[in-house]
């Protein structure tokens, strides 16, 4: 899970997959792959080198590439090479070792990765064909020409510039801030407008209790940092920026369980490790920041 704009990532591992061994691998996969992605700013090849190395390291299966997990259990190995060579000693003189064998092999090994290119590259087709699928769809209903339910006559979008004076002092403070766009549509032929209300889908802003407008934000500040024996505590600041709405109130920090230095903390998410490196989530597995 990924949140761009908290610069926030979380590997959450299911069960059966939690294992103190994967969740060690969920946090070098989040440190050394993910984050050093995120910073910059290849989320999309992030997530897939961070989908590659889950299921050559968490899952054990084959690489994109052709490569395996280099910490694979070397006894294993071990004993497909014997059985490979007690298979072979098997075999009449003139027989190509080469041939039958490794050919299965091979075609085993290219068979699961071109699974695994398959899988991944179908999760990324479907993310984009539905998002260029819905944002197209909300464009188009947005943009297309609207009659004047006075007259009939068509209407026109005015520029951002021009609703403004359309809009009042609450709406264009949600303009303003960018949790709400509005489009404000005027008749040609009377005075008739249209203001249409288009809420962003990803913002941190929530509605003011005060003046109800989607304004309000929530800042935190560091009081006492959480160590690995003791929990912070972090002082929230809500604040409008419409009206002179404000309230402040304390949250505690949970306990650091991957380190004794400061701790992140925002606003509704839970602890973890600051900076590059990846920390124990509490569902199990790693998160990280960048």
């Amino acid at each position: 899970m990924v949140a761009k704009d908290d610069h926030a990532i979380e590997l959450v591992l299911g069960d059966g997959v939690d294992d103190e061994a994967s969740i060690a691998a969920s946090r070098a996969i989040v440190s050394e792959y993910l984050v050093p992605a995120f910073k910059r700013g290849d989320f999309e090849g992030g997530i897939l080198a961070g989908a590659d190395k889950t299921a050559t390291k968490i899952l054990g299966l084959i690489s994109a590439d052709g490569s395996t997990d280099e910490s694979t259990d070397s006894s294993a190995a071990d004993s497909s090479v014997a059985k490979a060579d007690t298979t072979n000693s098997n075999l009449d003189d003139t027989t190509d070792a080469a041939s039958p064998i490794a050919f299965e092999t091979n075609r085993t090994h290219r068979g699961t990765r071109l699974s695994i290119d398959v899988i991944l590259q179908g999760i990324f087709g479907a993310v984009l064909v539905g998002t260029s699928g819905v944002a197209a769809l909300r464009f188009r209903r947005r943009h297309r020409v609207r009659p004047c339910p006075n007259c009939a006559k068509p209407m026109v979008r005015l520029d951002e510039t021009a609703d403004d004076a359309k809009l009042d002092p609450p709406k264009q403070a949600e303009e303003r801030v960018g949790s709400v766009d509005y489009d404000v549509w005027a008749c040609t032929a009377c005075d008739r407008a249209l203001v249409l209300r288009y809420g962003k889908l990803f913002t941190h802003h929530k509605p003011c209790p005060q003046c109800g407008a989607k304004t309000k934000s929530a800042t935190s500040t560091a009081v006492r940092s959480a160590t690995t024996t003791s929990t912070g505590l972090a002082r929230i600041d809500e604040t409008c920026a419409n009206c002179s709405f404000h309230h402040s109130y304390t949250k505690t920090i949970p306990k650091d369980s991957t380190t004794t230095s400061d701790s992140s903390f925002s606003s509704g998410s839970g602890s973890g490790s600051s900076g590059g490196g990846g920390g124990h989530s509490s569902g199990g597995g790693s998160s990280g920041s960048w």
